[in-house]
């Protein structure tokens, strides 16, 4: 009796599968597939992240600048140093004297543009460019994804507004000036 019962164990034994070769390489080619996409994709949300993070700073520390201003009843300002540094000058150490501090975007983020801006706000907290524009608007990006950008308005009231939309209307000079040619009619 102990026989036929070893003979039935082996037989139930031999009976049942297990995996074999083929499924388990397809699953390994899917795991695979999954991680690599997985993997692309985090890389890219980084880089995302990274020029959130720098500009989110830059924001701050041109709000700061403006309320600085405004606090000293002087002036302060954001210098573009290259397209990657920029420079603060203001009050940090609350003295009432205006020092300069340095600062750099994450690795991998830059200005868009070669123009390098600079935004400097008055005694009210407005901004005083060089142009005379109403807004001065420049984009930080992604080296490694130029359409991952931000754009960053600062506005003559000295706003400033982080956009992930690139501007549809060009920055038009204000001009506040009135025509005095005879095409103007008065009633």
């Amino acid at each position: 009796m102990e026989v036929q019962n070893t003979i039935r164990t082996t037989r139930k034994l031999s009976g049942q599968r297990g995996i074999g070769l083929p499924e388990l390489l397809i699953a390994v080619a899917i795991i695979t597939a999954v991680a690599a996409v997985a993997l692309i994709n985090l890389k890219s949300a980084r880089a995302s992240l990274r020029v959130q993070n720098s500009v989110r700073q830059l924001a701050s520390y041109m709000e700061k600048a403006r309320i600085d201003a405004v606090r000293r009843h002087s002036s302060s300002s954001v210098t573009f140093t290259s397209p990657t540094s920029y420079t603060v000058r203001m009050d940090f150490q609350n003295t009432g004297t205006p020092i300069d501090r340095s600062f750099t975007f994450d690795s991998g983020v830059q200005l868009a543009s070669s123009e390098l801006p600079v935004v400097n706000f008055n005694w009210r907290g407005r901004t005083v460019t060089a142009g005379a524009s109403c807004v001065t608007t420049f984009s930080v990006k992604n080296n490694s994804n130029p359409d991952d950008g931000l754009n960053v308005d600062v506005s003559g009231s000295g706003d400033v507004t982080v956009e992930n939309k690139h501007p549809t209307l060009p920055n038009v000079p204000y001009n506040n000036s009135v025509s005095t040619s005879s095409a103007v009619r008065t009633t």
